[in-house]
């Protein structure tokens, strides 16, 4: 019943959830003047998932029949902020990518960071728990898993990936759900790659970058899915890409290439890891690149070894806080890694999967030998938070250092209840915490460390930094009654929250 709709009555369905958001009861001490809270008993255990059967609607088309077998429902909910991301339901297509481990591809708008909590659908009709099992550090990809023994007998198949890269004029079919329920396609023209230019995100989440995605004639903007080819087989993700410049989340739809997401599935299957070399390019004529100092012989070289794009790569920012923040400088113009030319995103991923790279640059009309250690990236995403004074606590994330050049050291505040001591003391989302009574923090191992000795009610004096590097001294008053502390982290397969003793 609502207050909109007094007469009328709603029947909804709530799942209790006592990880995230655990029940307490408070009752009023009058001899203190306090409510204090006790957790109730964590009551039954959960029930084991309910497996169950689907079916697939048999489709006309030979190539929706080929394709619907792998395509599924997933729905994800985030219980926190973190990472930048405020938003808590999404919903999108998965791709099945491998029907025998049970791997979904889904795009980083259905799964933007691993907190939180995975449905994958079937036919339409089955519904099931899945896991976050990679969130790509990099692109705008992610990997759900769930177990197969849950879906019994339902024909779900592998997806068959295109064998070639689709050329300007090819037919091709976009394939997904609309509005996370019918099953619908589009048909639509091959027109190019085109790089990917977002702006830096106000709320420093996950933007992508160093990307050339499908760009298609009429692609449709209200759907998200693959991108088959006259055989059925995928070409591409129809992917939903989120960013938020200096106003509100704005999403488009373009084509992800296939090639990144069998390198996923490839990076989670066998456990290889991925290297970058930490550097966010932008592409540049070679007839710009003329004009600021590079020679005819290397515009040559340049020109002979990509005579379709005819560019070169410039050095936009480094990521802070890794060797390459130390050796390039933007504006640097990339000529050969490891001796060999590299004019395009992929060819420098590819490139530079090794633990160091010898990189030649041009800078101020000179050229230059770089040699530069890559990092080593994982695909946990966020997998421990803290609760303190009422500010929820992670560690810096690359984005930040990636966008904004924030070291990663402290620890970061991702959000602030209203009426905590965070809130009332100015202990506010976007800083990081970098000393606590004067003693540096480099981590939130250390900062557990030196917090829970102190004691309720308790002054704290905080050293902070935000994004723009500028310092800021607080002082916090402690309320253990109202605002305990505790972490939640991730441990043997599930999601744990603990008191912090």
């Amino acid at each position: 019943m609502t207050l909109d709709e007094p007469a009328s009555s709603k029947v909804r369905v709530l799942r209790m959830d006592r990880r995230w958001f655990p029940a307490v009861r408070c009752q009023r001490d009058d001899r203190i003047g306090e409510w204090p809270c006790r957790t109730l008993a964590p009551g039954p255990a959960p029930s084991a998932p309910e497996g169950g059967v689907a079916s697939f609607v048999e489709q006309p088309d030979a190539r929706l029949r080929r394709i619907t077998p792998s395509l599924v429902l997933v729905n994800f909910d985030m219980p926190y902020t973190v990472s930048g991301v405020s938003e808590q339901h999404y919903y999108g297509t998965g791709l099945v990518v491998d029907a025998e481990r049970g791997l979904v591809a889904v795009d980083r708008n259905t799964i933007p960071e691993a907190v939180g909590d995975v449905r994958v659908t079937f036919g339409g009709s089955l519904e099931i728990p899945g896991r976050v099992a990679y969130v790509h550090p990099l692109h705008n990809l992610a990997l759900v898993a769930y177990d197969p023994g849950l879906i019994g007998n339902t024909p779900v198949t592998t997806a068959r990936f295109a064998a070639r890269t689709p050329e300007a004029g090819d037919d091709l079919w976009v394939v997904g759900m609309r509005n996370g329920e019918k099953l619908v396609s589009q048909s639509a023209v091959f027109a190019s790659f085109e790089p990917v230019a977002y702006p830096l995100s106000r709320t420093i989440r996950f933007r992508e970058a160093n990307l050339e995605t499908l760009n298609l004639v009429n692609g449709p903007r209200d759907l998200d899915g693959v991108v088959v080819n006259r055989k059925g087989e995928v070409a591409a993700l129809w992917s939903s890409f989120a960013w938020q410049g200096t106003g509100n989340l704005r999403q488009e739809n373009r084509g992800m290439p296939v090639e990144y997401v069998r390198e996923m599935v490839e990076l989670v299957t066998t456990g290889r890891e991925l290297r970058s070399l930490e550097v966010e390019w932008s592409p540049m004529p070679i007839a710009a690149a003329r004009r600021l100092g590079l020679s005819a012989d290397w515009a040559r070289r340049i020109g002979d070894h990509d005579p379709e794009r005819r560019r070169l790569l410039s050095a936009t920012r480094p990521v802070a806080g890794t060797p390459a923040a130390s050796a390039f400088q933007p504006g640097d113009l990339l000529l050969t890694i490891d001796g060999q030319p590299a004019t395009r995103f992929r060819e420098v991923e590819e490139r530079v999967q090794k633990p160091a790279v010898a990189v030649e640059v041009l800078r101020d009309g000179e050229v230059l030998r770089l040699d530069v250690a890559t990092v080593a990236l994982n695909g946990d995403g966020v997998r421990r938070m803290l609760m303190w004074a009422g500010a929820l606590l992670q560690a810096p994330y690359r984005d930040m250092a990636a966008q904004r050049g924030v070291e990663p050291t402290g620890v970061y505040v991702s959000y602030f209840a209203f009426g905590s001591p965070a809130s009332r003391f100015g202990l506010y989302a976007g800083r990081r915490i970098t000393q606590v009574d004067g003693i540096a923090i480099a981590d939130l191992d250390q900062f557990i460390g030196i917090v829970r000795t102190k004691r309720n009610r308790e002054a704290v004096r905080l050293t902070t930094v935000n994004w723009n590097n500028q310092q800021e001294v607080l002082t916090l008053k402690l309320d253990d009654t109202y605002w305990p502390a505790w972490q939640i982290q991730w441990q043997d397969g599930e999601w744990r929250r603990t008191d912090l003793p």
